[in-house]
């Protein structure tokens, strides 16, 4: 995905571990609910970042900042305080500055 600049194929990849992520998802509160609302929603995928407890999703330009908020409110809505960030891919790839 990241080689053919395909977003679709991207989000694929990363939603497709089923081998760690149903066992580590078990350890992240309404992590399926997050996952089902982000794809429903637009986004491309959504899985776990690095050792958790974070959790990201690749979306659309236009669907960062409203999908940030929604799973936020789904995790309000059961007492647990978190935040969001949206970032945009730098476009370039990896540059070596010397």
């Amino acid at each position: 995905g990241l080689m053919k600049g395909d977003p679709t194929l991207m989000g694929e990849g990363i939603s497709s571990d089923v081998v760690i992520e149903p066992v580590r998802a078990k350890l992240i509160p309404k992590f399926n609910e997050m996952k089902k609302c982000a794809l429903e929603s637009g986004a491309y995928g959504f899985s776990i970042s690095g050792a958790g407890p974070s959790v990201f999703a690749l979306c659309p330009n236009n669907l960062g900042e409203e999908l940030g908020k929604t799973l936020k409110l789904i995790l309000e809505e059961e007492g647990i305080r978190s935040s969001y960030s949206v970032h945009r891919n730098a476009g370039e790839g990896v540059k070596v500055v010397s």
